[in-house]
């Protein structure tokens, strides 16, 4: 009985010995390699230095002919009844009138994002012409589906 204790403890003990070695002595190494890098990639700052760090946005807004395409929200224009299941008291995303305010306002939050996420290093300025510009031919032909 004895000796099934001295037995089981010596290969207990001989196992954590053998895992401290193992796994310290890889540590110590570990400390002294250098690790190479040997992928195609280099630091984000000499990639394009020509970049500027400013994005200038001039935002148009357009409307197109009127349509009843089933693939669209909407006719394709600013008409006030075009979206009028957005002018409901419980609507929070996105609700109407989207004119040069509500246009702005989205501006408004990805110049924070982008500055935010950009650690400061990208500015952005943003402008949104006031009129409307009405284009010849339906959504659905500036941008066929299939």
């Amino acid at each position: 009985m004895i000796f099934d204790r001295q037995t089981s403890f010596f290969k207990k003990s001989m196992l954590l010995i053998g895992m401290l070695f193992l796994f310290g002595i890889h540590s110590i190494f570990a400390q002294q390699v250098e690790i190479q890098r040997n992928h195609s990639l280099t630091p984000a700052a000499s990639l394009q230095p020509n970049v500027p760090d400013t994005l200038t946005i001039i935002a148009v807004m357009v409307e197109f002919e009127p349509d009843n395409n089933r693939l669209t929200s909407g006719d394709g224009t600013f008409s006030p009844s075009n979206l009028s299941y957005l002018d409901k008291p419980d609507v929070t995303i996105d609700p109407l009138p989207h004119d040069q305010s509500y246009f702005e306002r989205h501006l408004k939050f990805a110049q924070n994002y982008f500055k935010k996420v950009s650690g400061h290093q990208l500015h952005m300025t943003y402008q949104v012409l006031p009129d409307i510009y009405k284009l010849p031919k339906k959504m659905e032909q500036y941008a066929p589906t299939g």
